[in-house]
């Protein structure tokens, strides 16, 4: 009689233990009227200031029709409140700066979970492509895609710093003199 050897148990490596992190997308209610390059900086503005607030924010792109996001929601918070929020505050800011009534957002949302590195880098990745898929040529220095430093490129390395000087103007304490 031979004897059966037990495997032992396999974890993969980049597993994300623990994680709440979720590609989410979601879109215009009109999108024959798209959200023009202001607009987009608003919206894109409002995701980032919610990060290490609400989520932990990888990366996010605002196209003329619709957003992508990669998140890691912290544990008070949820995704439709999230998610809530970012589409609240964005019509807010835009309908009150640019005078467009018009503009919604459309009831529900997409999502998926991202379990392991390798698929948050693939999300990434997408939503780093997005525009140029679309046809829209490469957004790295207009102000409407964001990724979190440990994902860009050496050669991206200084495209991004007018959102983390914006951040740091407006959290900084005015002095009196």
């Amino acid at each position: 009689m031979g004897t059966s050897r037990r495997r032992p148990f396999k974890i993969e490596h980049n597993t994300l233990c623990g994680s709440n992190r979720y590609h989410v997308s979601f879109a215009l209610a009109n999108r024959f009227f798209p959200l023009d390059q202001f607009q987009r900086e608003v919206v894109i503005e409002v995701i980032y200031r919610g990060h290490g607030l609400y989520y932990d924010l990888d990366a996010v792109v605002v196209m003329p029709d619709h957003v992508h996001i990669s998140i890691d929601e912290l544990p008070s918070t949820s995704r439709s409140r999230v998610v809530g929020g970012i589409k609240r505050r964005s019509v807010s800011i835009i309908s009150r700066l640019c005078e467009r009534k018009s503009l919604h957002w459309q009831r529900g949302w997409h999502e998926r979970r991202i379990d392991t590195m390798r698929q948050r880098r693939g999300v990434v990745d997408y939503i780093r492509c997005n525009p140029q898929k679309a046809g829209l040529g490469s957004w790295i220095y207009d102000g409407t895609l964001w990724i979190h430093p440990r994902f860009r490129a050496p050669h991206h390395a200084g495209a991004f710093d007018h959102i983390e000087k914006l951040n740091h103007t407006a959290s900084a304490p005015e002095e009196n003199e």
